[in-house]
């Protein structure tokens, strides 16, 4: 049974880092291109992506309060700059601390707007 308590904890954080890793994997020649929003649409996947794993590592947590957000955004810190060190091996991508900016702010939006709508409390905390 603690199987199956550790999987519920911690399989969506692992599914989430797993799908940002295989993002940060596609080379740069590879990447779809979004014409005159291409930032935009990529920006808006980190933050994306980042406001899920802040969320989903609240999850693995249990609970909202200061000191579980403080070490959601480590996390979320560790893994960005991770995944930008990972980055810097793939063809044509280039690691950079404004993603990693970009990233922390995407997990501060998540935590925020967590905080603030009790329905994704109970469906989260759940």
């Amino acid at each position: 049974m603690n199987r199956m308590i550790w999987l519920k904890r911690w399989g969506p954080t692992l599914v989430i880092m797993g799908l940002i890793f295989a993002a940060s994997s596609i080379p740069a020649d590879r990447m779809p291109k979004v014409e005159n929003y291409d930032t935009l649409v990529k920006k808006g996947g980190h933050m994306l992506g980042y406001a899920l794993l802040g969320l989903s590592l609240i999850r693995v947590q249990g609970r909202l309060n200061w000191k579980s957000c403080l070490l959601t955004l480590a996390g979320c810190a560790l893994y960005a700059l991770s995944d930008e060190f990972h980055q810097s091996f793939v063809p044509g991508r280039n690691p950079t601390l404004v993603d990693v900016g970009i990233d922390l702010t995407g997990c501060l939006v998540g935590l925020g707007v967590f905080s603030r709508v009790p329905f994704l409390q109970k469906v989260v905390l759940k």
